[in-house]
């Protein structure tokens, strides 16, 4: 199991690197392209809008490869998409780069917790995703820093040329180290897409994972847009003050990551996630207010937020991942990341109708921004409690739709 969650996770690092590195070049795309702030905003979302409708056109098609076959293509063509960043004459080629970069990096992480889903048990999945997931704090403590140096050291496109050939190594890595995993073909036999279509999309067990998703990235994204310009014009952080809180915060997410999956696993994944989700409801509201000019208490306010935050996706991804059959396990978690990557966008839409800047320079209602999150945090626990593993009975038979959702 080891060697299988290192080579995913490495995968996965390098896709939460070029996912988190964007947002931190925005400055540095203003002086290489002189770029418009309808450009600025095109290239931060169109990765976003990419991967969200290639998931759902894709979706139908992923289970009909071998899980390997699949992964070696996505990754290819994710990591020549990153050379396509690197290469970019203009805003305009990034833009259409970044779209590349969507269509083939929605549908991989789909295949990675997939292989996941099909080769981990589920009693060790809470583990098996906690390792993975993990890579978003190394991407965060090491990665984003990098990024930030090279591109004042160089230029902007060095961390894409790093990532790009450090994606060619894992993908070669990936050749030679991850075994064949074609299991699920012997059980979909004929399956018709349209027979696919109506198993992923008519179970209410499926549903029900849908929205649950959907809710957790609307409390992340409800938040995460606003909480630079919080921290630096309304509790006034110097740029060191607020690196040193990311950097903290990524290294506590990375050590409660394996721990969060040992106790999804050992108790239960529901009843980890509504604990980190009712935990997450006063953090939240500080974290909105930040009532306090004590640095050290804004640190330890704001990594338990970020950490608690990130951690509570482990037992989430790893109840619904167990609750599909594999025939159609990488077209719903195709369906999945696009409700993910949709819903991301709409909570951002939603909050900056909350949160207002003053003529002063500050933030005003971040408050009702938290109020939000926190809301559908507590909401997303509840329909988790309706996402039911299934058995390996219900596996043995293709097209099997689960009890509950009949």
């Amino acid at each position: 199991m080891r060697p299988l969650l290192l080579l995913l996770s490495a995968v996965y690092l390098t896709y939460m690197l070029d996912y988190m590195i964007m947002p931190a070049l925005t400055q540095a795309f203003v002086k290489a392209f002189d770029s418009s702030t309808r450009e600025l905003g095109t290239l931060v979302s169109a990765y976003s809008l990419s991967a969200s409708i290639f998931g759902l056109f894709g979706a139908f098609y992923l289970d009909r490869f071998n899980r390997k076959s699949a992964l070696l293509l996505l990754y290819g063509g994710f990591a020549v998409s990153l050379l396509l960043c690197a290469l970019a004459p203009s805003a305009t080629a990034l833009i259409v780069a970044r779209v590349i970069a969507g269509a083939f990096g929605g549908l991989m992480v789909a295949t990675i917790f997939s292989i996941i889903g099909d080769q981990i048990a589920p009693e060790h999945q809470g583990v098996a995703f906690g390792t993975v997931l993990s890579s978003f704090a190394i991407a965060s403590v090491v990665g984003v820093p990098l990024g930030l140096f090279l591109a004042e050291k160089f230029s902007w496109n060095a961390i894409f040329f790093f990532n790009a050939l450090l994606s060619f190594l894992v993908w070669i890595s990936l050749l030679f180290g991850l075994p064949s995993m074609n299991a699920h073909l012997s059980l979909q036999a004929s399956q018709r897409i349209s027979e696919q279509a109506k198993a992923i999309l008519t179970s209410r067990s499926n549903f029900s994972a849908f929205l649950v998703t959907a809710l957790i990235a609307m409390a992340s994204y409800a938040v995460i847009p606003f909480i630079n310009p919080f921290l630096a014009s309304n509790r006034g952080l110097s740029d060191s003050e607020i690196r040193t809180l990311y950097i903290v915060g990524g290294v506590l997410t990375f050590l409660v990551s394996y721990p969060t999956g040992w106790l999804a696993d050992r108790f239960g994944k529901w009843s980890i996630f509504l604990t980190i989700s009712l935990l997450l409801v006063p953090l939240t509201l500080l974290f909105t207010t930040m009532p306090t000019s004590s640095f050290a208490l804004m640190l330890f306010i704001f990594v338990a937020f970020m950490s608690l935050s990130r951690a509570r996706r482990i037992p989430a991804l790893a109840l619904i991942t167990s609750s599909v059959p594999p025939t159609v396990r990488a077209g719903f978690m195709s369906v999945n990341a696009s409700f993910e990557q949709l819903f991301s966008g709409i909570s951002a839409s939603v909050a900056s109708l909350l949160v207002v800047r003053l003529p002063s320079g500050e933030l005003d209602g971040f408050l009702f921004a938290g109020i939000l999150s926190a809301m559908v945090a507590v909401l997303a626990a509840v329909l988790l409690r309706f996402v039911k593993p299934i058995s390996e009975r219900e596996i043995s038979t293709p097209l099997h739709v689960p009890a509950e959702a009949t």
